[in-house]
């Protein structure tokens, strides 16, 4: 029992180590990792090229949410995404393979060098790259305490490791099906893989081919994060979880066919004569075997696939369907950076476009006033997470056109649409708080609603998508009347604020009554206020 722990907590170390260090890099990195994957979508190889990097780097899931936030808000294509989904996939392989060299040593030297660091340069890069070094250092640490753990039962794991021996067939698929269960359940391939790395060290494995299982299933077992993450999101969230999936099961499926191959080459690729060498130094060229074994799969995997990509774009959107699901397309294309007039038109109609987004957010709240939806409270929580991105994209836009000679007048309203996408985004911030008043209102009986209250807060919400309305209209290239615009915002404002008043009065009427439970008036007055501070950063937007 007391072996069993002592693996766990090693394990538990090495899996910390890995989100320690995935996040100190990406801390590190700063908004330049979604900056390079926003210009890297027009060259599949470069994507590909890219992918690696991000993927070794960070860990897959990280770089897999990023990719699902930029599709949802239009910055990229399904198809575009793929070879950088490919790309990730290679890099995941490539982390594997530095950890396969013996740094086990120099685990404790890591920490304390990246804790000194962290703790004398708190702040910016210096600080996150103490982090990184930590987490390294805890990864080879969390290595060491597995292999200590497992040594003593070396020769009772052999006989087990017969059921999952890749010689033979059903060893294969016993082992390739184990693998997978058990990734899909701790959700880190890298962690099962780190424990094959520890079993040889330990000495409980001794060939590739009991090693060879387990890293497929690991390849595979690691979709199920994404795939569990996206059953209430978008199609387009979805449709990139089951590509990951598609990917990595035909990867499985070249990974088995060419199991004797790999058992008799990769031996002869990277092998040195160890006769009458230390145990240890076989055991961690077996490692580096291994990994080499896995980068070698998935990165011809890729590059066969390559090529393929719009045939596998369209078959993910046959199995995850939906109409009417795609946002439009991001207007933000960078070859208008060398024309700053057509940049910033194309600037203020993604501020439209955005615009409608909050407004169909919104729209959304209408029916949470009636009934719990989960479907669409996960909509609406996934909605701020984009509006996060586009307002990155935004920015990086911005900043990249203001590198370039301006006329007094252009460099005048780069601030302007600065401060309109910083208003959209707080608009879509209160939408989402409107969505988990919501989804905690409906778990509680005294915070159920009359019809009468549903339908004068179906009325509010009604007033502020029409202020919204108006001034994605008031952004149009065809509103050439500025006062005229500026005229109709202030008009539905001023409906949406009557019924606001009248809303609050009724609030503190119902309250003097003993008809009406105080907990729905609370849930009442966090509604308001929610829906007030939206239409006023929609009313100074439309000011400006």
């Amino acid at each position: 029992m007391i072996a069993i722990l002592d693996v766990l907590a090693g394990l538990a170390v090495f899996v910390t180590g890995m989100n320690i260090m995935s996040s100190g890099l990406q801390h590190a990195a700063g908004d330049s990792l979604r900056r390079l994957l926003e210009r890297a979508t027009h060259h599949p190889l470069g994507s590909l090229a890219l992918g690696s990097a991000l993927g070794m780097l960070i860990q897959s899931s990280a770089a897999t949410v990023m990719l699902v936030g930029f599709i949802s808000a239009g910055l990229m294509t399904l198809a575009q995404s793929i070879p950088l989904v490919l790309g990730i996939n290679i890099g995941t392989t490539l982390s594997m393979l530095m950890f396969s060299f013996k740094l086990g040593d120099v685990c404790w030297l890591a920490i304390t060098a990246g804790l000194l660091l962290r703790v004398l340069r708190p702040a910016g890069r210096s600080g996150a790259l103490g982090v990184t070094v930590f987490g390294f250092g805890l990864i080879f640490l969390g290595l060491n305490s597995m292999s200590a753990a497992i040594r003593p039962f070396r020769s009772d794991l052999a006989g087990l490791l017969l059921y999952t021996d890749g010689a033979t067939f059903s060893g294969l698929l016993s082992g390739v099906a184990l693998a997978t269960l058990i990734t899909a359940v701790i959700q880190s391939s890298g962690a099962v893989i780190g424990m094959v790395f520890a079993m040889i060290t330990a000495g409980a494995m001794t060939g590739i081919e009991q090693a060879w299982p387990i890293i497929i299933g690991a390849n595979i077992g690691t979709c199920t994060t994404a795939l569990l993450g996206s059953i209430h999101a978008p199609p387009a969230a979805r449709r990139s979880a089951v590509a990951h999936l598609v990917f990595n099961l035909f990867s499985a499926i070249i990974g088995m066919a060419s199991a004797p191959l790999i058992y008799r080459a990769i031996p002869l690729l990277w092998s040195t004569s160890l006769q009458g060498a230390d145990p240890a130094m076989v055991q961690q060229q077996l490692i580096q075997q291994c990994a080499l074994a896995n980068v070698l799969k998935m990165a011809v995997t890729a590059l066969f696939a390559l090529p393929f990509t719009p045939m596998l774009a369209a078959l993910v959107t046959r199995i995850v369907p939906g109409t009417g699901d795609v946002e439009p397309p991001s207007l933000l294309d960078r070859a208008l950076l060398t024309k700053p007039e057509a940049a910033l038109q194309a600037a203020l109609q993604e501020l439209s476009r955005i615009t409608g987004l909050c407004r169909a957010a919104l729209r959304q709240q209408a029916p949470l006033f009636v009934a719990s939806d989960a479907r669409l409270i996960s909509a609406s929580l996934h909605h701020e997470e984009l509006l996060d991105t586009l307002k990155l994209a935004l920015h990086s836009f911005l900043e990249s056109l203001t590198k370039n000679p301006l006329l007094p007048h252009q460099s005048a309203r780069i601030p302007l649409l600065y401060a309109g996408i910083d208003h959209l985004e707080r608009i879509s911030d209160h939408t989402a708080r409107m969505a988990e008043i919501s989804r905690e209102r409906h778990r509680r009986e005294a915070g159920r609603f009359t019809p009468e209250v549903i339908e004068a807060f179906m009325e509010l919400n009604q007033h502020a998508c029409t202020v919204l309305t108006r001034l994605q209209q008031s952004l149009s290239p065809a509103m050439g009347d500025c006062d005229y615009a500026t005229a109709q915002i202030m008009a539905a404002y001023e409906q949406f604020a009557q019924a606001a008043e009248a809303q609050q009065a009724q609030i503190a009427s119902d309250l003097s009554g003993s008809h009406n439970h105080a907990t729905a008036a609370i849930y009442r007055t966090q509604y308001l206020a929610h829906l007030r501070r939206l239409v006023n950063h929609a009313r100074q937007f439309g000011n400006t």
